[in-house]
């Protein structure tokens, strides 16, 4: 994997963990406060609340990872635009693709 590859590859990675955690954060209090109710009448544990989210967690996971994964690409891409990263790969002899 070449240099350029590897710095784009992190800072994609970086970004996309952060809007995974930032939307899986943002669903779960969500959540959490349409469940309020159901936990005080119905006398749920919190354990078996949280068992309860992280068995919903991949099905949540399956529409989560595109947006994040299509944001952070488009952060990032951005970012370099700005930063004039592009127009440097470009100057260097590296092809669109």
């Amino acid at each position: 994997m070449l240099l350029y590859d590897r710095y784009i590859f992190r800072r994609v990675l970086a970004v996309f963990l952060a809007v995974v955690f930032l939307l899986v954060t943002l669903i779960w209090f969500s959540k959490t406060i349409s469940f309020v109710k159901y936990i005080t009448e119905n006398g749920i544990e919190l354990s078996q609340f949280l068992l309860l989210f992280l068995l919903i967690l991949p099905w949540l996971l399956m529409f989560i990872i595109p947006i994040s994964l299509f944001i952070a690409v488009v952060a990032v891409y951005n970012r370099m635009l700005v930063d004039n990263e592009i127009a440097i790969l470009k100057n260097s002899g590296l092809t669109k693709m």
